[in-house]
């Protein structure tokens, strides 16, 4: 899959086609398990930060390594989509028991590179060293880790779209939030990625505990 924005997508609508250069692949090794608090966007700005956000362009990413077994699909999803912030044209994952367990059976026709395959760029990360960080203005790049930016005051947050918006980080954000409020002058936006997340807000209380 390959993100297609609406200038691209007026193209395609008056054409009919569209064009695909084979990408480089670039391999990401992960190793370990996350510590607590630390999630998978800490794991993309992780990488940004070391390669640039044009550290990865047009190139296929490829997530290997035991680490990838201790990622939730909803993770993954996560990687894949920030992949792009790096420049990158996909980012895959192997079909593995994750997988399985969230489709309710394999792929009919899953792949995945051969043993020989050939990479632009090799990364290994170590996912037990990792620490919360955050992109600090005004590139995706100034990646900073939380506490070099403590006490910065903010006006406002957003839990949502296509890296924060699944149920798990809904849930995240309402158990940090359940029984305090948020400093005056502060606008807090919480959008759901479906109508689906939504629902399951509600049937949860989440929304009230986020109200």
């Amino acid at each position: 899959a390959a993100g297609i924005d609406r200038t691209e997508s007026a193209g395609l609508f008056k054409r009919g086609n569209t064009w695909f250069r084979v990408p480089e692949s670039m391999k990401v090794t992960l190793k370990g398990t996350l510590p607590k608090g630390v999630y998978a966007k800490d794991i993309s700005l992780w990488i940004i930060g070391m390669i640039g956000a044009d550290g990865a362009n047009y190139m296929s990413i490829e997530f290997h390594g035991d680490g990838v077994k201790s990622l939730s699909i909803s993770e993954r999803m996560t990687l894949a989509n920030l992949a792009s912030e790096m420049g990158a044209k996909n980012a895959v994952f192997p079909a593995d028991e994750e997988l399985v367990k969230f489709l309710g059976g394999m792929p009919q026709k899953a792949v995945w590179a051969d043993p020989d395959a050939v990479y632009d760029k090799e990364i290994e990360i170590d996912l037990n060293e990792l620490f919360p960080l955050v992109a600090a203005p005004h590139q995706v790049e100034n990646v900073k880790s939380v506490s070099e930016v403590q006490g910065k005051k903010v006006h406002q947050g957003l839990i949502g779209t296509c890296t924060n918006g699944r149920i798990e980080d809904i849930r995240i954000a309402a158990e940090i939030l359940d029984g305090q409020k948020i400093a005056k002058d502060f606008q807090l936006l919480v959008i759901p990625a479906s109508k689906r997340i939504y629902l399951q807000m509600v049937e949860e209380g989440l929304i009230s505990k986020l109200m």
